[in-house]
């Protein structure tokens, strides 16, 4: 009977979990847009940041390619700026009410000008050069996906080193250690993202879900419990 009463609370929690998932994946929606010189050329390589200090994450960065276009998902509902910077070009700041997917969004056209401010080494990216960043974020996601996990983990690191403020590729780190059921580092791993950003909510899931894998039903219901708490916590 205990037994019985076991299995079917761990059913409970990963429906649970699973649920969870669903409504941190669920409200999301998609920007897409151009960055362009004076003279209307694409910028390649240009860095486009996405920020709203009320949602979680809050921030996102990608960068442009070789015909100026870029694109973010996975923003939640509400006021975002957006930053479009690149070497030698003044940034240029904007606002768009994003709407979740379904409800489509009007796409941002920047048009950079000449100037200081984009070409100091400062900045979410630390000393790298967009370029770089997305050539390695290219390189990384291509072992991932060739589920070279180890090869992955030590690319998003060296990443990771260069931008200390990308602490969001603490997920695919966790991603690639969960798919080598080294459950104790994936946990680490959005450990070290709910350091930089305490309400990231895939973070939360995924400790949560890797317990469950890991079979420790009393840390994943833990963690559910956590996050029931905050989600009741914020709507008061």
């Amino acid at each position: 009977m205990r037994q019985g009463l076991h299995l079917v609370r761990g059913v409970l929690v990963a429906a649970c979990l699973a649920a969870l998932a669903g409504s941190a994946f669920a409200q999301t929606g998609r920007v897409g847009g151009i960055v362009k010189d004076e003279a209307s050329q694409p910028i390649k390589g240009a860095t486009v940041t996405a920020e709203n200090p009320g949602a979680s994450p809050s921030s996102f960065t990608a960068t442009t390619d070789d015909k100026g276009r870029f694109s973010i998902i996975g923003l939640k509902t509400g006021p975002w700026t957006f930053t479009a910077q690149a070497p030698g070009f003044a940034p240029e700041t904007g606002r768009l009410q994003v709407a979740t997917i379904g409800a489509p969004n009007p796409p941002l056209t920047f048009t950079l000008k000449k100037g200081g401010g984009a070409a100091a080494g400062g900045g979410a990216l630390g000393g790298m050069a967009a370029k770089d960043l997305q050539a390695d974020l290219a390189a990384a996601d291509a072992l991932f996906n060739g589920q070279k996990w180890d090869e992955s983990i030590a690319a998003y690191r060296g990443i990771m080193a260069k931008a200390p403020s990308l602490s969001v590729i603490n997920l695919q780190i966790a991603a690639a250690y969960r798919n080598k059921k080294d459950y104790d580092n994936a946990i680490a791993a959005y450990n070290e993202l709910l350091k930089a950003d305490p309400k990231n909510e895939k973070a939360i899931v995924g400790v949560g879900m890797t317990n469950l894998e890991k079979g420790d039903l009393k840390a994943a219901e833990d963690t559910l419990t956590a996050k029931l708490f905050q989600t009741q916590a914020l709507r008061v």
